[in-house]
């Protein structure tokens, strides 16, 4: 059984964080709802992600990780408010942990979307550049459910396009204007370039791959002006089944 002041200390959040994994004995959900006089998981957690700093970051993490494994509609309406507050966090492996963590209360709560719409814009422009990854990473997975709701966070991503050369990241946003171009059609025009350029210039197939692939979902062939990008296409695709590497 788990004792309401075993999440209140510095160790205990650490130990919170494993058990939400790993638990000894009974599931994650039974173990959030045993404990004394009735004890709420929303209560304990509040608590302990607001203990002095000097006990609380790796913690604050080890949280934030275990929920984003054991996330359910009950724990994303207790913990929405907190985790909200953790994206405006001091430290950026704390906002990064918090906006991964995000992307599970969302799936269950859908409108706190709404809520964290303008923050999540915030983080796509941060001076920390994992928590722009997890962010963009966040979106792109949300956006293959639905996504229109991302269409006016497209300035952001494309500054991020023209300006990363971060290529795991290049990857995501353009997988993520793949999913936005045939919901907003007017991108195809302004992606036409940097995407020309990218193939121009990357050694990495896997970017290269991106760019080809967007291109063609995304609507960029069908451009009057589009024979120099799909001979790029064909010719790189041709490559492709030429290459050793069977991947």
């Amino acid at each position: 059984m788990v004792e309401p002041r075993a999440v209140v200390t510095c160790s205990g959040v650490h130990v919170l964080g494993a058990v939400l994994i790993h638990p000894p004995t009974s599931a994650p959900s039974e173990i959030l709802h045993q404990g004394a006089q009735g004890w709420m998981p929303g209560v304990g957690l509040r608590v302990a992600w607001h203990r002095p700093a000097g006990c609380a970051n790796q913690g604050l993490q080890a949280a934030l990780h275990g929920l984003s494994h054991i996330m359910t509609q009950e724990l994303a309406q207790h913990l929405s408010d907190d985790i909200i507050l953790m994206l405006s966090h001091t430290r950026a492996p704390v906002r990064k942990r918090a906006v991964l963590v995000l992307h599970a209360v969302i799936l269950r709560c859908p409108e706190v979307l709404d809520r964290t719409y303008e923050r999540l814009r915030d983080l796509l422009c941060d001076e920390n550049l994992g928590v722009v990854t997890a962010t963009v990473n966040v979106i792109c997975e949300l956006a293959r459910r639905n996504p229109a709701p991302f269409v006016p966070l497209s300035p952001q991503l494309f500054e991020i396009l023209t300006m990363s050369n971060n290529n795991w990241l290049l990857i995501k946003v353009i997988k993520l204007f793949g999913a936005l171009s045939p919901v907003e059609p007017r991108l195809v025009r302004k992606l036409y370039k940097p995407i020309m350029s990218i193939m121009s210039t990357t050694p990495a197939m896997s970017l290269l791959y991106e760019c080809i692939h967007t291109a063609i979902i995304g609507g960029m062939l069908e451009r009057g002006d589009s024979d120099e990008l799909a001979r790029r296409c064909v010719e790189n695709l041709g490559r492709f089944l030429q290459d050793s590497d069977q991947n």
